[in-house]
């Protein structure tokens, strides 16, 4: 079983690649704080696997 905060830290993070796009947009964008809580909560339910079929 993988870590739960194994998603957060990896080693290809996707958040510089969000901040680049957020930043080329063409519309004003406002990046919430992140709640790490419930980010875990979400990351421990339960999703269908549906790709890759």
């Amino acid at each position: 079983m993988r870590d739960i905060d194994e998603p957060v830290r990896g080693a290809d993070p996707a958040w510089p690649e969000l901040q680049q796009a957020f930043a080329a947009s063409a519309v004003p964008l406002r990046v919430l704080p992140a709640d790490p809580d419930e980010g875990r909560r979400c990351l421990l339910q339960p999703r269908a696997r549906y790709w890759g079929r």
